[in-house]
């Protein structure tokens, strides 16, 4: 987390000292990329891992239930600042794809099992920030949200379904820097908590509450003047989030787990605001 934090503080010094240096951009280009809309694609490598906490040496920690791979989507976001102070915006993303489970039978001699299956995964969230700076280079707008992940694992596997979803509050800040006349570049760092974590095994109908735990996010978007209200937009983020050990029912747990993510999308961006 300390690496992110550095790289993440490099990056925004280096677009503020060449944002500052420049003051010739007219009053409505952050107004334009605040009030838009954007459609586009995405790339999403998951990561996730379960962790057996009994000190087993037959199933070492994060390694005996792994689910790893890219999964393709689509994402849409709408934004809107009023009286040019309130921001408000609106994310969502839908990926669909193959992913690879590496795991190992319960049974002696715990024999790898590993395999493809299809995954369905869905983000969304919902910030509402304050333009607390707003110069003719730069703006920074600290915001709170809530976000809901879903994920549903193993379509084609009825034997081993199951279906994730947490939801998450967050604060975060978020810098949009005027690079050139034309290119505007916005790094941004969140950190929150999940709540409300369940999963369900889709087989046995067995319902499991999961416990809360921290959530990290850093990224950063691009956008690029194509013409008078038309951006290309582009983004790349990486989140860490965990889910707590579940209570035991009918004999059964669920172990605590990580997930990793590191997603990248491209697209355009209109604006009405001019």
């Amino acid at each position: 987390m300390k690496k992110i934090n550095y790289i993440t503080g490099f990056i925004c010094f280096m677009m503020l000292s060449q944002a500052f240096g420049r003051t010739s951009y007219s009053d409505d280009v952050f107004d334009q990329i605040n009030n838009s809309l954007a459609f586009g694609m995405t790339g999403t490598y998951l990561d996730y891992a379960e962790r057996i906490t009994d000190n087993s040496p037959t199933y070492p920690d994060w390694a005996n239930d792994t689910v790893r791979g890219v999964i393709p989507g689509f994402n849409f976001n709408i934004r809107s600042d009023f009286f040019r102070k309130i921001y408000t915006d609106f994310y969502a993303d839908l990926s669909v794809g193959k992913l690879t489970y590496d795991g190992a039978y319960q049974d002696p001699p715990h024999n790898p099992y590993v395999y493809d299956n299809s995954h369905v995964v869905i983000n969304t969230d919902v910030k509402l920030g304050y333009i607390f700076i707003d110069g003719q280079s730069v703006q920074v707008i600290p915001y709170i949200g809530v976000g809901y992940h879903f994920w549903d694992r193993g379509l084609n596997d009825p034997m081993n379904r199951e279906k994730y979803q947490n939801f998450n509050a967050i604060f975060g800040v978020k810098l949009n820097c005027a690079v050139t006349d034309d290119l505007f570049i916005s790094p941004y760092v969140n950190a929150g908590k999940t709540f409300g974590a369940k999963m369900k095994k889709v087989l046995s109908g067995r319902d499991y509450d999961l416990g809360s735990k921290p959530i990290y996010q850093t990224g950063l978007e691009m956008n690029y003047r194509l013409h008078d209200d038309l951006f290309l937009t582009g983004f790349a983020n990486y989140t860490h989030f965990q889910y707590g050990k579940s209570q035991v029912v009918s004999g059964f747990f669920e172990p605590d787990s990580r997930t990793n993510e590191i997603k990248v999308g491209v697209g355009l961006r209109y604006t009405w605001s001019h």
